[in-house]
C-alpha cells in the first residue's frame, strides 16, 4: 500500500466520502439513518481551496493496484 497526497482529480470521492461520514455520524448521534449531501453541493470550492495550501494535506491510502482505498475495499 501506499499514500499519496490527494490531487484535482480526487475531488469527487472524497467530497462522496465527507458525505458518507457526516450521514454516518447522524445516525449515530440520533440513532436514525442519516444522509448529507452538503459536501457534494458545496464543499467542492472549499476543497478547492484547501487542496492549494501549503499547510495543508489530504491523504489517500492506495492499493498495489493503484486504487483509492475506502474503509477496508477498493474502490
Amino acid at each position: 500500500m501506499l499514500v499519496r497526497l490527494a490531487e484535482q482529480k480526487d475531488k469527487e470521492f472524497i467530497l462522496d466520502l465527507l458525505d458518507e461520514f457526516r450521514a454516518d455520524c447522524m445516525e449515530q448521534v440520533t440513532g436514525k439513518p442519516g444522509s448529507s449531501d452538503s459536501a457534494k453541493t458545496g464543499g467542492a470550492k472549499i476543497f478547492e481551496k484547501l487542496l492549494k495550501r501549503s499547510d495543508y494535506c489530504m491523504l489517500l491510502l492506495i492499493s498495489p493496484e493503484s486504487q483509492i482505498v475506502d474503509t477496508g475495499s477498493v474502490v
